[in-house]
């Protein structure tokens, strides 16, 4: 299981909250709940926003809570702690798109037009 260090936003600058919209699975039923994401000893925790306390009460909160955090696991893109900006979460120091591997580029050979079009009549 992969540890978490921190959530970064692109000009560097470090956080070790950020917040999740439910929409994203929930959909109507959690638009415009917000999730807090935190990391503690390397592992990932959700909780409902204050903003969105009394509305969460009345829905299953051991369900929702347990998809919030499997949608956080599945993503890497976040709000920040402030809703002012996104936050890219960080696994052991590095940015998940770092572990993607970039398929090679293909070099293609530079042909004249005319010799493209020749054989057309």
């Amino acid at each position: 299981m992969k540890k978490f260090s921190h959530f970064e936003d692109e000009d560097g600058n470090m956080y070790s909250e950020a917040k999740i919209d439910g929409y994203g699975f929930g959909d109507r039923l959690l638009e415009g709940v917000m999730f807090v994401v935190s990391i503690k000893n390397g592992e990932l925790n959700v909780k409902v926003d204050k903003d969105s306390e009394d509305y969460f009460s009345g829905l299953n909160q051991k369900k929702w809570l347990g998809i919030a955090k499997a949608y956080a696991l599945e993503n890497d893109i976040f709000e920040g702690p402030n809703g002012e900006e996104l936050c890219l979460m960080t696994t052991d120091g590095k940015l998940n798109y770092e572990d993607i591997k970039q398929p090679k580029p293909t070099l293609i050979k530079m042909q004249k037009f005319s010799d493209i079009l020749g054989g057309l009549k």
